[in-house]
């Protein structure tokens, strides 16, 4: 069940927003072939883009690495100037339905633990506590600069809990290229052909990837 169901309830659903602080305007487009998401936001002080994906590798891939079971990696970067940044972390599990306390573990993590599973947010943000059981951080980026978030989910233990930024490059480069490969079976070559690719990457997204 969703953790982040805010487009079906934006009071209820829960959300994790990376975002300027100040005003800005947003362009958004996939990589191209891939599943890998880029938010590009404009302010009058500078240029954010936001990079945001599950990694993605071959079965026989991720039996010769130390994976988390499940990840969502994110990566905002400074492209121009300096930007103000906000980053909300409010999860409500079961479609907004629970909710759940967040523990700061420190360098392991805001942390929610509910019976045998673990939810771990892993970043060197400084967090503080919202009224609502959210948590928020607020830091400033500039030209040349990121901060990488690491959203991890164990149903298993022990969990895998990588740092986010040793890893980003390598788990972006095989994402991309995972999906690229995948991408490039298609053969059909007739009008609408990028939109066709689309909808069929959009639908992998849908299933269980070891089957």
């Amino acid at each position: 069940p969703a953790l982040f169901a805010g487009l079906l309830d934006p009071r209820a659903g829960g959300s994790w927003s990376i975002a300027p602080v100040d005003d800005f305007q947003t362009e958004r487009r996939y990589i191209v072939d891939t599943n890998v998401l880029q938010t590009r936001f404009r302010t009058t002080s500078g240029v954010l883009v936001l990079t945001d994906f599950m990694p993605a590798a071959s079965e026989q891939g991720k039996r010769r690495r130390l994976w988390p079971e499940q990840e969502i990696l994110r990566r905002v970067e400074c492209e121009e100037g300096e930007v103000e940044t906000r980053v909300r972390f409010d999860p409500r599990p079961n479609f907004g339905r629970d909710r759940v306390t967040i523990r700061d573990a420190g360098k392991f993590g805001l942390r929610i633990e509910r019976r045998s599973h673990l939810l771990t947010l892993l970043s060197d943000a400084t967090w503080t506590p919202d009224a609502d059981g959210g948590a928020s951080a607020r830091f400033r980026l500039r030209a040349g600069e990121a901060a990488t978030f690491s959203l991890l989910y164990s149903a298993e233990g022990p969990a895998v809990l990588p740092p986010p930024d040793a890893l980003y490059a390598e788990k972006f480069k095989l994402t991309t290229e995972w999906w690229r490969r995948w991408a490039a079976r298609a053969r059909y070559e007739g009008p609408h052909r990028d939109q066709g690719v689309r909808s069929a990457l959009a639908l992998k997204l849908l299933i269980h990837a070891p089957s």
